[in-house]
């Protein structure tokens, strides 16, 4: 289907009008996708109204604190939206329950497909709290500490604590206005970026012992095995941290972290400039951004690994990278 696309102050309006809402998130939940669904749906609370958001994963117990004092809310669905859900696969479990009845996305994904009859999808935006932020602003929606909090924690995690290419002047004022009005700043970034498991710090271990490298070292793979993963206590949160390690070896252009999953495997990537995320991953179905992508495969590693590499190896050529 083909979305209506909407303004920021359209989409607003719309919300303005709906109650009894459910906020859809996408599965295998990030901190952007929970801090914005969550935020829109204590605003849409404090102004009188029933919303509660909806995931096909458990929210991840390192952000309990976005649903604290939130009592569970009964009522009659009348609306659905979605946050941060760039293509209606996203949804998981969800999708078949919702599919054809979803009324407005709201997304920041360059490469979002539609599946809702509005879709307000702001690509300049670095996360999707951004648009929430600006969201909640055209609804008149007071910013608390807690929806503070959240709004916080999508930004900086979708960012790398601010440390990639879409961040903007106009991002830093937004964090400031959440901090202004009580985000724990240092809190959140301990628990994001500061904290692991003993098992997360094992896992990482294994994983770097398998470590691959392509095109002369312009690419970096690690693959995580569901053997990895019975390391005593690792859990889905803990494969987390281990996507931005390839990226982070020098002269890597382009990181690929491979987890397997039950009845797939996840592929993210992470690139450095002039390579592209996501024109790799949307030849595989995914998608993405152009520093940050993922797809999924439910093949073997040993039927779809050559045709990833030899995408990535096309792109690193079209970007004037040198591949042996």
């Amino acid at each position: 289907m083909q979305s209506k696309r909407i303004s920021l102050k359209e989409a607003a309006a719309r919300l303005a009008k709906m109650d009894n809402v459910v906020i859809l998130c996408h599965k295998n939940p990030d901190g952007d996708t929970m801090g914005s669904g969550h935020a829109i749906c204590r605003a849409l609370r404090n102004m009188g109204k029933n919303a509660r958001v909806a995931c096909a994963d458990p929210l991840p117990r390192k952000m309990a604190y976005m649903a604290a004092g939130m009592e569970e809310l009964s009522f009659i669905e009348e609306h659905v939206i979605s946050i941060d859900v760039a293509d209606a696969v996203l949804l998981g479990s969800l999708k078949e329950v919702y599919e054809g009845r979803i009324e407005l996305a709201f997304d920041h994904h360059a490469t979002h497909r539609d599946f809702a009859d509005e879709a307000c999808v702001i690509s300049e935006y670095a996360s999707a709290c951004e648009i929430a932020f600006d969201l909640l602003e055209e609804l008149g929606a007071p910013l608390t500490k807690e929806i503070a909090d959240c709004l916080y924690t999508g930004i900086a995690t979708d960012t790398g604590c601010f440390k990639y290419a879409a961040v903007t002047p106009l991002t830093h004022r937004k964090i400031a206005a959440l901090m202004e009005a009580g985000a724990d700043h240092v809190g959140i970034c301990k628990v994001m970026f500061d904290t692991k498991s003993l098992a997360c710090f094992k896992l990482e271990s294994e994983a770097l012992s398998a470590l691959e490298m392509h095109f002369g070292g312009t690419l970096a793979l690690i693959n995580v095995t569901r053997e990895m993963m019975k390391l005593g206590g690792v859990t889905d949160e803990d494969l987390d941290s281990i996507t931005a390690i390839p990226r982070k070896i020098e002269g890597v252009l382009c990181g690929i972290t491979v987890k397997e999953k039950e009845g797939e495997y996840k592929v993210s990537l992470r690139t450095e400039a002039p390579v592209d995320a996501a024109k790799i991953c949307s030849m595989f179905g995914g998608g993405g951004h152009i520093r940050a992508a993922g797809c999924s495969f439910s093949e073997s590693p040993e039927s779809f690994m050559p045709r990833l590499l030899a995408a990535c190896g096309e792109e690193l050529k079209r970007a004037g990278v040198v591949v042996d």
